[in-house]
């Protein structure tokens, strides 16, 4: 559930759009398979402040996609898993996330989210 809950706290400030400095949008420039360990890591949640509001979680792992090619950059995803449940409030809650055998209809409305280049 953490990490479920993870995924959508990335998908949802990707959504957002910066509107000031102080805000801060997840998913950065940085180098996943190097520097600081996990346990130095935190997550903000419930806040769109760097360093304030909300509540910080502490990580418990950072898990790098097996196949990460750091010359390459392909799969230069990570996951960071929580060292505890996160409280779900106004402010935090669960995306949904569609399964496996989810089909959309042809011409239906979709959206996308990310960031990075695409060649």
């Amino acid at each position: 559930m953490r990490v479920l809950a993870c995924l959508a706290l990335l998908l949802a400030v990707v959504a957002a759009v910066p509107s000031n400095p102080q805000r801060i949008v997840g998913g950065s420039v940085t180098t996943i398979d190097r520097g600081d360990a996990a346990n130095r890591w935190r997550i903000r949640l419930g806040s769109t402040w760097a360093n304030s509001g909300g509540v910080v979680y502490n990580v418990a792992q950072n898990i790098v996609h097996p196949q990460y090619n750091s010359a390459t950059l392909n799969n230069d995803v990570a996951i960071l898993r929580s060292a505890s449940t996160f409280a779900f409030n106004n402010n935090v809650r669960a995306a949904s996330i569609a399964g496996a055998n989810y089909y959309p209809g042809d011409n239906s409305a979709a959206w996308a989210a990310g960031w990075g280049t695409t060649s």
